[in-house]
């Protein structure tokens, strides 16, 4: 009977350790995905559900999140505003937002995309894909345009 009881311990310890979740398992850090540069795709109006996009709409927005917390927006590859990005909660519910200049957002990232969902105050779903980096040279933005 020890040696049935000894034989359970050990498998529940072994089950127990394979069930915690190791390092190779954990999902990867959101701010570490988020840094780098976004061209946005396609924009979701949260009364009409009209869907926008740079075709439909005569420009391109581009967004920059630098690892120092520096967010970089431009339009038709011109900069035209700087400002900081974190991540936290409003202290009304457990969701951690993307906070954005004076903007907070839902949010989701991943190695190719972004979504930033404003829509819990009637703003737009916005949908981004991963792009190379932003010149600071306008002048080249012709020949990267071209890549995409």
């Amino acid at each position: 009977m020890r040696g049935l009881l000894c034989d359970l311990g050990r498998c529940l310890a072994l089950t127990l350790l394979l069930a915690l979740p190791g390092p190779c398992l954990a999902d990867p850090d959101p701010s570490t995905l988020l840094v780098g540069n976004w061209e946005w795709v396609r924009s979701r109006d949260a009364w009409t559900q009209q869907i926008s996009t740079p075709l439909t709409v005569g420009y391109t927005v581009q967004r920059r999140f630098d690892a120092d917390h520096t967010h970089r927006f431009y339009q038709d590859q011109r900069l035209l505003f700087t400002s900081t990005w974190d991540f936290g909660t409003n202290g009304l519910d457990p969701e951690i937002w993307l906070y954005v200049g004076g903007s907070q957002y839902s949010y989701q990232v991943s190695a190719d995309s972004l979504v930033l969902d404003n829509s819990h105050v009637d703003g737009p779903r916005e949908v981004y894909a991963r792009r190379q980096a932003v010149p600071g040279n306008a002048s080249t933005w012709g020949a990267i345009k071209r890549l995409f």
